[in-house]
């Protein structure tokens, strides 16, 4: 029998009927639906303001090779702070988590002290020791992201202010790569021209005097007219002069020495997007469908420039 009196009985059942009720709750999610954060927080959950964001996003955006070394120091911090931010955001989630399941861990808690009959010290929710560490977290997460935006701050004040520079720069680098790339196709070109040659140089010594020693593969197309090669690596069953490779590949190498869309040159030369859409033609309309001819003419003519004959 029990040595516990009445009163002590009693604030038992009292006390394991409370901790049975808490057991059968589901664990409480402060998220949105299925835990997720609701659409105006971040990942933690925590609201954010959504023009920082828009702005910190567009200046996370990078060259794709840094030439520059004070904006390379400026993008290693970044990549370490906003490291730092996803350990911390992960930390506050999984502090959500225990806080939303403490309830039910208490009263599992609290159920094996009654059931042992109040041996040891009564066990302590840890929800205060929880809120308070998820408050520090939400603290350390929100330090990290105006950390974040003033490095951002920091990288968009380094290219406005070095901007002529970095352009001059950076385009002086590209003229280089395209005369690198001008020499490599004309390299190529007088590689293969060699390779062609003595080719013909070898059937020639093991042929030589007969016939076939002069006749070899049709030597201007691509893999001698062959059709599975061609067809294979361009996916057409069209034989292609080799010529016509060489001449594609110059095309695209003077392409890319001043590529950018419509849209970046308007920036890069000052118009706004107001200025353009005063000129604007819209699809549908007599400006609309001349632009839209002049953009198909100017295609015809590129292709017709490149393979010498124009799109059937």
């Amino acid at each position: 029998m029990s040595s516990l009196d009445p009163l002590e009985l009693a604030e038992r059942d009292a006390t394991l009927a409370a901790a049975e009720a808490a057991a059968r709750r589901p664990a409480a999610r402060p998220r949105g639906r299925a835990g997720e954060p609701f659409a105006a927080s971040d990942r933690a959950g925590m609201p954010i303001d959504l023009a920082t964001a828009e702005t910190n996003a567009l200046r996370r955006h990078s060259p794709r090779r840094n030439r520059w070394p004070q904006l390379a120091a400026i993008e290693a911090h970044l990549v370490d702070l906003e490291a730092r931010r996803g350990d911390a955001g992960e930390r506050l989630r999984e502090q959500h988590e225990q806080h939303a399941n403490e309830p039910t861990a208490h009263a599992e808690m609290l159920a094996s002290w009654e059931l042992s009959d109040r041996k040891g010290a009564r066990p302590v929710s840890q929800r205060p020791v929880l809120e308070q560490a998820i408050a520090d977290a939400e603290a350390e997460a929100a330090g990290l992201d105006v950390a974040v935006g003033r490095e951002l701050a920091d990288k968009a004040a380094f290219v406005e202010k070095h901007r002529a520079r970095l352009v001059k720069d950076a385009d002086k680098a590209t003229a280089e790569a395209h005369e690198r790339a001008v020499a490599l196709i004309d390299e190529l070109a007088a590689a293969r021209a060699a390779l062609v040659e003595l080719r013909a140089t070898a059937t020639w010594a093991a042929l030589y005097p007969g016939e076939q020693a002069a006749r070899g593969p049709r030597e201007a197309l691509i893999a001698g007219g062959l059709a599975k090669p061609v067809k294979d690596t361009l996916g057409v069953d069209v034989a292609f002069e080799h010529a016509r490779i060489l001449a594609a590949l110059r095309a695209d190498a003077d392409y890319w020495r001043t590529a950018a869309t419509r849209e970046q040159r308007a920036a890069m030369q000052g118009v706004s997007d107001s200025d353009r859409a005063g000129g604007a033609a819209w699809t549908g309309t007599p400006e609309g469908s001349t632009a839209e001819r002049a953009e198909k003419d100017a295609a015809i003519k590129r292709y017709t420039e490149t393979w010498g004959e124009p799109p059937s």
